[in-house]
């Protein structure tokens, strides 16, 4: 397991905030060398 943060500017909504987290942590979870992902969020 591991644990990031990236800071991020001009964010106008909540839906583009988690697209770019969601985003980032499939990169994360790639370079850790993880083979199967599951995503799961609470916004609409």
């Amino acid at each position: 397991m591991g644990a990031c943060t990236f800071p991020y500017e001009r964010v106008v909504n909540a839906f583009v905030a988690e697209a770019k987290a969601y985003e980032r942590a499939l990169l994360f979870a790639i370079k850790m060398g993880f083979r199967r992902i599951l995503v799961e969020g609470d916004s609409l």
